[in-house]
């Protein structure tokens, strides 16, 4: 699996002096229905790190969770910023 690190997301990374990435996919209830989320953390895994792929990324260290499937086996981690609020993305999960 390849993981690309656009540009303002290293800048936002450095800023936050993070060295690593969390990709995973979480469950959100919406109106009774489950729709999977993707999520991206600026840090480790916290627990459960056998359940993650490494992958090294220039200077970071990326972690997919394990039963993330990718479009044309690429993930894009992107920076997305809405008024006040900035945070990470992640595009090219497959569900």
């Amino acid at each position: 699996m390849n993981i690309n690190i656009d540009e303002k997301a290293i800048e936002y990374l450095k800023k936050h002096n993070s060295t690593a990435v969390t990709i995973d996919v979480i469950g959100c209830s919406s109106w009774g229905v489950g729709e999977p989320q993707p999520t991206v953390s600026s840090a480790e895994p916290r627990k459960n790190k056998e359940a993650y792929k490494l992958i090294k990324v220039g200077d970071f260290d990326v972690y997919v969770k394990n039963n993330i499937t990718a479009s044309n086996d690429t993930l894009l981690v992107k920076y997305k910023k809405v008024l006040f609020s900035e945070k990470l993305i992640v595009e090219g999960i497959v569900f």
